[in-house]
Protein backbone atom coordinates (compact mmCIF):
# COMPACT_ATOMS: atom_id res chain seq x y z
CA UNK A 1 0.00 0.00 0.00
CA UNK A 2 1.27 3.47 -0.85
CA UNK A 3 0.21 6.60 1.02
CA UNK A 4 0.33 9.87 -0.91
CA UNK A 5 -0.07 13.08 1.05
CA UNK A 6 -1.04 16.13 -0.99
CA UNK A 7 -1.48 19.79 -0.12
CA UNK A 8 -4.88 20.66 -1.58
CA UNK A 9 -7.22 23.60 -1.90
CA UNK A 10 -10.83 22.40 -1.79
CA UNK A 11 -13.35 24.22 -3.98
CA UNK A 12 -14.81 27.34 -2.40
CA UNK A 13 -12.16 27.40 0.34
CA UNK A 14 -9.47 30.02 0.84
CA UNK A 15 -7.09 27.92 2.91
CA UNK A 16 -5.19 24.78 1.99
CA UNK A 17 -5.05 21.50 3.87
CA UNK A 18 -3.57 18.02 3.48
CA UNK A 19 -5.40 15.08 1.96
CA UNK A 20 -4.14 11.54 2.44
CA UNK A 21 -4.70 9.01 -0.34
CA UNK A 22 -4.02 5.30 0.09
CA UNK A 23 -3.57 3.29 -3.12
CA UNK A 24 -3.34 -0.50 -3.06
CA UNK A 25 -0.14 -0.92 -5.07
CA UNK A 26 3.58 -1.20 -4.43
CA UNK A 27 4.55 1.18 -7.25
CA UNK A 28 5.15 4.74 -6.02
CA UNK A 29 4.67 6.33 -9.45
CA UNK A 30 1.42 4.47 -10.09
CA UNK A 31 0.13 5.40 -6.62
CA UNK A 32 0.96 9.08 -7.10
CA UNK A 33 -0.73 9.15 -10.50
CA UNK A 34 -3.88 7.42 -9.23
CA UNK A 35 -4.00 9.65 -6.15
CA UNK A 36 -3.78 12.82 -8.25
CA UNK A 37 -6.46 11.53 -10.64
CA UNK A 38 -8.78 10.65 -7.74
CA UNK A 39 -8.35 14.05 -6.10
CA UNK A 40 -9.09 15.75 -9.42
CA UNK A 41 -12.27 13.64 -9.72
CA UNK A 42 -13.24 14.83 -6.25
CA UNK A 43 -12.99 18.43 -7.49
CA UNK A 44 -10.07 19.66 -5.43
CA UNK A 45 -7.03 21.58 -6.61
CA UNK A 46 -3.73 19.86 -5.80
CA UNK A 47 -1.12 22.43 -4.83
CA UNK A 48 1.74 19.99 -4.21
CA UNK A 49 2.64 16.43 -3.38
CA UNK A 50 4.08 16.37 0.12
CA UNK A 51 5.04 12.71 0.43
CA UNK A 52 4.70 9.33 -1.28
CA UNK A 53 5.52 6.49 1.11
CA UNK A 54 4.96 2.76 1.49
CA UNK A 55 2.82 1.79 4.46
CA UNK A 56 1.11 -1.27 5.88
CA UNK A 57 -1.71 -2.04 8.25
CA UNK A 58 0.59 -2.46 11.26
CA UNK A 59 1.41 1.27 11.02
CA UNK A 60 -2.07 2.10 12.37
CA UNK A 61 -3.85 1.36 15.63
CA UNK A 62 -7.61 1.42 16.27
CA UNK A 63 -9.55 3.52 16.72
CA UNK A 64 -8.10 5.52 13.88
CA UNK A 65 -9.62 7.14 10.80
CA UNK A 66 -6.37 6.45 8.95
CA UNK A 67 -6.77 2.73 9.67
CA UNK A 68 -10.38 2.87 8.49
CA UNK A 69 -9.27 4.55 5.27
CA UNK A 70 -6.43 2.05 4.81
CA UNK A 71 -8.92 -0.83 5.12
CA UNK A 72 -11.26 0.87 2.62
CA UNK A 73 -8.34 1.17 0.17
CA UNK A 74 -7.62 -2.55 0.60
CA UNK A 75 -11.22 -3.31 -0.39
CA UNK A 76 -11.69 -0.66 -3.09
CA UNK A 77 -8.16 -0.11 -4.40
CA UNK A 78 -8.04 3.57 -3.40
CA UNK A 79 -9.39 5.74 -0.59
CA UNK A 80 -9.04 9.37 0.46
CA UNK A 81 -8.99 10.88 3.94
CA UNK A 82 -9.89 14.57 3.90
CA UNK A 83 -9.30 16.62 7.06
Amino acid sequence: MILTICKIKPNNKTSSCDAKVWVDTHDHDEAKSKALDKLEQEGVEVLSVVEVVATDKSDYFPPCTSLDTFVRAEAEGIAILFP
